[in-house]
């Protein structure tokens, strides 16, 4: 199960029957008895988001190809989250969608296309146009997706990674493991011209290893939430959780905080702002000594984060 929505008295879950394949949703309107229903995709195609509105639900996804240049953009619409019909997206081969939110015009879903951060919006669901967005202006970026959405004061906000290969990872030389690039969070927003601005909220660091987590809009001000790798020459390395606060989505401002392990979603309720995650530092246990052995890499225990936002 990939992600959830509600409307009204229906909850709705989007998900796979196995993995990466036969999409499927799970629906209940009193939260006790669910039924199923499969979207009807065939081929290994993953829902990663679902969202929903006063006009139904909106699913998105990835059908796979047989190389991620070969991947391409999914969606399905539905009215009233039992019958599903697939949605349309340009784009073409190498088009893969991470999120999806509802606005008052209709639905935004973010992602990329090739190497380049990508934007759809649509008004009805079904039928999805890619937007004008641009690109992270450092030289040394070579790869942007945008992973997460959020609405704030009538824009919206995309979160993701802007790194120098759109493979950067970490890899063993000499028993030690070592980043192989460089990745950071990169922010976009939108306009009222129907564009979307790139943003750098931290300076461009080269051989860092940043990855952008779940961002969450309060009444006031935006945070998003990041995990960065660490490498040093004693312990081998560790991990850093960090928060970037913004008023306006423009201009941001980082906190490194005090917590092991990583988030993956975030929500902002009654004055506090509530992450979900695992209390393990991933890089610490894989780095521990300086060296990498999976046998050594202990289980991560799901945690729960609340701080207030003022």
């Amino acid at each position: 199960m990939e992600d959830v929505a509600a409307r009204d008295r229906r909850v709705v879950i989007a998900g796979s029957l196995s993995l990466g394949r036969d999409p499927a949703v799970w629906w209940s309107d009193d939260l006790n008895e669910w039924q199923m229903i499969e979207v009807g995709a065939t081929g290994q195609t993953k829902p990663t988001a679902i969202a929903a509105s006063k006009r139904g639900f909106a699913i998105v996804g990835i059908a796979y190809g047989s190389t991620s240049t070969r991947d391409s953009a999914a969606g399905w619409f539905s009215r009233d989250g039992l019958t599903w019909v697939p949605a349309t997206f340009e784009g073409g081969a190498g088009s893969r969608v991470g999120d999806v939110i509802a606005t008052e015009d209709g639905w935004v879903a973010a992602g990329s296309v090739g190497t380049a951060a990508a934007i759809w919006t649509s008004r009805d669901g079904l039928e999805w146009r890619r937007a004008d967005v641009e690109q992270t202006p450092s030289p040394a970026v070579r790869f942007t997706s945008i992973q997460s959405l959020v609405a704030f004061h009538g824009n919206v906000v995309g979160y993701g990674t802007a790194d120098s290969s759109g493979n950067v990872g970490i890899e063993g030389v000499g028993g030690r493991l070592t980043p192989t690039g460089t990745a950071q969070p990169a922010v976009w927003i939108s306009t009222d011209d129907g564009r979307w601005t790139a943003v750098s909220p931290v300076t461009y660091r080269i051989n860092t290893l940043s990855y952008p987590g779940p961002i969450v809009a309060t009444n006031d001000e935006l945070i998003a939430l990041g995990e960065e790798l660490v490498v040093d020459e004693v312990t081998g390395g560790h991990s850093i959780n960090f928060e970037l606060r913004s008023m306006d989505g423009i201009v941001w401002t980082r906190r490194d905080l005090d917590l092991a392990g990583a988030r993956t979603a975030a929500a902002f309720a009654n004055g506090a702002a509530v992450a979900l995650g695992d209390a393990t530092d991933q890089w610490a246990a894989m780095l521990a000594g300086g060296t990498y052995d999976p046998d050594e890499i202990t289980a991560r225990a799901a945690s729960v984060w609340i701080w207030p936002t003022d």
